[in-house]
């Protein structure tokens, strides 16, 4: 006699091992896709690790060029080898750093205006005469005014509520009509204090009434504004004892190294007395000297004060009581990437003596 077959059974007993067989793949899919995601990420972990060091040897290295040149020479220019993108280059791939794309850019912050010498430090309470005009002047590089009737006196504004931003002797005086103090800023959504004191961040421009993002971004004869500025460049001229107790005094000096700045900066330091356009023709005439090389190198020297006999700026009235040719300040910017990731590391430093030491002002991992 024939066995009867439970076909219901059957197909329940096919559809729960197919349901298993379901779940099973799923979660090995889920656990195979967790696991190769844990190694991508501990991959590239060890990867970006790997460009961190890379990146930051190339900083080192970049001191290690500064602090070299120090020794052996007394000015600081373009012509220099830190100044110079090849022979940069020459050296990375004489150190052989490792796999990857790397790029080191050195950059003096004395060739930038130097945005905390806008006041009389230590005392903190007055504008500084000589860069208060070097900002009139940039300013009309950088914020050109118009015809219309609001843009008259921004510009004086601007540089009257920075002085009431950086500064802290003056009791919350209020510098001209439309300067900003305490009171101000506390007023905003939301509330904040003016620093009274210099600027640690460019980022802090900002936060100055009528200076705008797009203002501090903004590109002219083909650079950005917060490329020509810096806050950097303290000094401390001397230390004081008063009361049994030692005083350290800093300033900004302010000073731009003509050898270094970058054409908008030096336009800003041209004559008052003269034409746009014939400021605009001495500038140039400066910068292209600076920059004239051949296959052999550069052509001109930058003994003395050649920025006076240079042919088209003999008589350019530029205003050397704001000029300088050499500095200590500088910042460091290394850049390592491959097709898998990119890290920079950028620090800027003091030179503080000819024997290698140093003093790290910032340092940023990106």
């Amino acid at each position: 006699m024939s066995k009867t077959r439970n076909t219901g059974q059957d197909g329940v007993a096919l559809l729960i091992t197919i349901t298993v067989l379901f779940v099973i793949v799923a979660l090995v899919s889920e656990v195979n896709r967790n696991v190769t995601a844990s190694i991508d990420r501990a991959h590239m972990g060890m990867e970006r690790a790997r460009l961190c060091e890379m990146a930051t040897s190339g900083v080192h290295i970049g001191i290690a060029l500064l602090m070299e040149d120090k020794r052996s020479t007394e000015e600081d220019s373009v012509h220099e080898i830190w100044a110079d993108p090849e022979k940069i280059k020459e050296v990375l791939a004489a150190l052989n750093l490792g796999e990857g794309d790397i790029s080191l850019a050195i950059t003096d912050e004395l060739g930038k205006i130097q945005v905390n010498a806008l006041v009389s430090y230590p005392e903190g309470k007055e504008f500084n005469a000589e860069q208060k005009n070097l900002w009139d002047s940039f300013l009309k590089l950088l914020n050109p005014p118009d015809e219309s009737v609001d843009s008259l006196g921004e510009n004086d504004d601007i540089i009257n509520c920075l002085k009431d931003y950086l500064d802290f002797g003056d009791d919350d005086a209020v510098t001209g009509i439309n300067g900003a103090e305490n009171e101000y800023y506390e007023s905003l959504e939301p509330p904040y204090k003016a620093a009274n004191g210099p600027l640690r961040s460019l980022d802090e421009l900002t936060l100055v009434k009528g200076i705008t993002e797009d203002m501090v971004n903004r590109e002219e004869m083909g650079y950005k504004a917060r490329n020509l500025l810096t806050v950097f460049g303290m000094t401390q001229p001397e230390q004081k004892t008063e009361e049994g107790e030692k005083k350290s005094l800093f300033t900004y000096p302010g000073k731009i190294n003509i050898n270094t700045a970058d054409l908008p900066v030096i336009m800003a330091l041209m004559s008052d007395n003269k034409s746009d356009l014939e400021n605009s023709i001495a500038a140039q005439a400066i910068f292209d000297y600076r920059a004239e090389r051949t296959e052999d190198g550069f052509v001109n020297d930058l003994n003395g004060t050649w920025y006076l006999k240079c042919q088209g700026c003999e008589d350019s009235g530029i205003r050397t009581e704001y000029i300088t040719k050499t500095s200590d300040f500088f910042s460091i910017a290394c850049k390592v990437s491959t097709k898998e990731a990119a890290f920079t590391v950028s620090a800027v430093i003091r030179r503080d003596d000819k024997n290698g030491k140093y003093t790290v002002l910032e340092w940023n991992t990106d």
